[in-house]
This record gives structure tokens, C-alpha cells and sequence, in this order.
């Protein structure tokens, strides 16, 4: 299964599951697998938005034998993840969360943990420093299309976002706007 279709006036998001249901066992061969849905998730992202891969931002996702990646074009600051809502519980988003942020994820109750986790590391993807911003240097915020993350850095811009769900797995994206709100 390969699918794709456009999230925000600038950003196609792309889907594809694992051509090997389950992927195998040995982990190795697993993140193969995962790498290769990926890879097919771009390309159904970018096939969607018509954009070449080489004048674009991306960022993709993988996991369980399922992948997902954005397009936009160049210089926005997209980021993607994708996560398995059953295997995200209430103490992983506990671990990265405010209690500000928790009581604002609250109508989405069901998925909160997934969703926090998913928000979270799509915006780090996006701010292109990962493994240094999250959990802590972001905070979801509400608004009235959903859900902002602000970036917790002088002058950064608010990342717009959106998600959604697809055969027990929760794809969260976001978006750089031009100034803050």
C-alpha cells in the first residue's frame, strides 16, 4: 500500500507499509525493510506534490513496517513521525510533556500519549537539531486549528501542525510559519 495526499497548502504527506508484512526478526533486516517503506513514502509524497526531491524539504518516518515522510518546498521546515498508538502509553508523554501541555492535548484523549510523542519529534525533525531539542526545547500549544509547537528558541518560528490516523498507527507533521504567533 502506497498512498499520498497534500495536509497544508504547501506540504504533501506519503504513505507505505513494509512490501514483507512484519519485516522479519532480525532487527537488521527489519529497519531495511523500513528504510525501503520510506523510501517509497517519499516518493509517493513527492510524486503528489510534484516537487524534485533535490529542490524540496523532506523528513520521513518509520516504524512497525510502516513509513511516512512530507514534502514541501525548499526552505520550509517540515518535519514527520509516525507512531504506533498501543505501543505509546500515558508515561511516555508524562516523561516529555508539561502539565500545561498534557490538559492541552486533553480532547484527544484517546491518542494523547501518541500524539504528544509524535508532535514532539516531528518538531524536532523540523528544527533540524534533534537529538539537542527534544523533549524540552518545544511546547504544544493550542490554537484554533489545533495544535502549534512553539520552538523554545529566540526568534525560532511556531511550528502549525496536524495529524491523523491510519491502521493503529498516529502520523503527526509540522510546518514552519513566517513569524511568530
Amino acid at each position: 500500500m502506497t498512498q499520498a495526499w497534500q495536509v497544508a497548502p504547501d506540504v504533501w504527506i506519503g504513505f507505505a507499509r513494509c512490501a514483507t508484512e512484519g519485516g522479519g526478526s532480525e532487527p537488521e533486516r527489519r529497519w531495511g525493510l523500513d528504510r525501503q517503506a520510506a523510501d517509497r513514502a517519499m516518493a509517493a509524497a513527492l510524486a503528489a506534490s510534484g516537487l524534485a526531491q533535490a529542490g524540496c524539504a523532506t523528513s520521513r518516518s518509520h516504524t512497525q513496517g510502516r513509513a511516512a515522510a512530507v514534502a514541501a518546498p525548499a526552505g520550509v521546515q517540515v518535519g514527520v513521525d509516525l507512531v504506533e498508538v498501543a505501543r505509546v502509553h500515558r508515561r511516555h508523554a508524562e516523561a516529555i510533556l508539561s502539565g500545561d501541555e498534557w490538559e492541552t492535548l486533553a480532547a484527544c484523549a484517546a491518542v494523547r500519549p501518541a500524539l504528544a510523542w509524535a508532535l514532539k519529534e516531528a518538531a524536532a525533525k523540523a528544527s533540524g537539531d534533534p537529538s539537542r531539542r527534544f523533549p524540552w526545547g518545544f511546547r504544544i500549544r493550542g490554537d484554533m486549528d489545533g495544535f502549534i509547537v512553539e520552538v523554545l528558541r529566540a526568534g525560532a518560528p511556531l511550528l502549525m501542525s496536524g495529524w491523523g490516523l491510519l491502521d493503529g498507527f498516529l502520523y503527526a507533521w509540522v510546518r514552519g510559519t513566517t513569524g511568530r504567533m
